[in-house]
């Protein structure tokens, strides 16, 4: 399967964990975007609302602003594909995304503006990334790029035949997962161990666990894993101070599900 057919193909599945400190969830305010309202592009692979309530649209045909009335489409003379993913806003209010030709953009003065181009870095791998104060970072399955957003130097901080998961900012610092450990990029920029894991990385006949990119959240103050291991989706919560890491139980419901994208809310993901 080609990556843009990987990614036209996307769903949201919502996922919901009742946990002992859940509170009375609230009813969500919704609205509809579609071709009636003036949805400018049907295939949308990512969305996010801003912090002045704008919302934002990865598309196939670009990255688009609705602000509850009308589309604006952001585009920029340098872009190699219209495509674009991973919307997010950082620290100062601006809104980034990148696409699959290594290109990462930012919006400013209402106009989308190159940051960098890591096509030789990258070579077609649409990767992972997090903006935070003075760098961005960008992840791959095997590889962590630290990107000073002032010089734009480029420094690699790992490099290593284990595969990465999708990093999780949370509290100014960034989680990940590798193969057998739980790390964490620190306020601070540097990466460092939190939990080895121990998870078996063959199966029972001596064969190596085939294992799609790993999630990272949190429900409330307590976090979590999530590992499609040979296919089956399988759960663990942790606890970065007492180093603990058990699997979560009772979610069979949800084994076999083929999970792309989740989103946490009243302490529900």
């Amino acid at each position: 399967m080609s990556k843009i057919s990987y990614f036209k193909s996307k769903v949201l599945i919502l996922i919901f964990f009742f946990t002992s400190f859940l509170v009375l969830s609230q009813e969500p305010v919704t609205i509809h975007l579609s071709e009636k309202e003036g949805l400018p592009n049907k295939e949308l692979y990512d969305i996010l609302e801003d912090s002045k309530g704008f919302i934002w649209l990865c598309a196939d045909r670009g990255l688009f602003r609705y602000d509850g009335k009308a589309y604006k489409s952001y585009t920029s003379s340098e872009q190699k594909g219209l495509s674009t993913f991973n919307v997010q806003e950082d620290y100062l209010g601006n809104i980034w995304c990148n696409n699959i030709s290594g290109q990462f953009f930012y919006t400013q003065n209402n106009q989308l503006k190159l940051f960098t181009d890591l096509k030789e870095q990258l070579k077609g791998e649409l990767a992972s990334f997090v903006v935070k104060p003075n760098y961005l970072w960008v992840f791959t399955a095997i590889k962590i790029y630290k990107i000073n957003i002032k010089t734009k130097a480029i420094t690699v901080i790992n490099d290593s035949t284990k595969r990465y998961g999708n990093p999780f900012l949370a509290n100014n610092s960034i989680f990940l997962s590798s193969d057998d450990f739980i790390s964490e990029i620190s306020a601070d920029n540097t990466l460092k161990t939190l939990i080895k894991t121990n998870l078996a990385l063959k199966n029972s006949k001596g064969r190596r666990i085939v294992q799609q990119k790993s999630q990272i959240f949190n429900i409330g103050d307590s976090m979590f894993l999530r590992q499609n291991r040979d296919n089956i989706n399988t759960f663990f919560q942790f606890n970065t101070t007492k180093k603990s890491f058990q699997a979560v139980k009772g979610l069979k419901e949800v084994a076999n599900l083929q999970i792309y994208e989740s989103y946490t809310t009243n302490n529900k993901i």
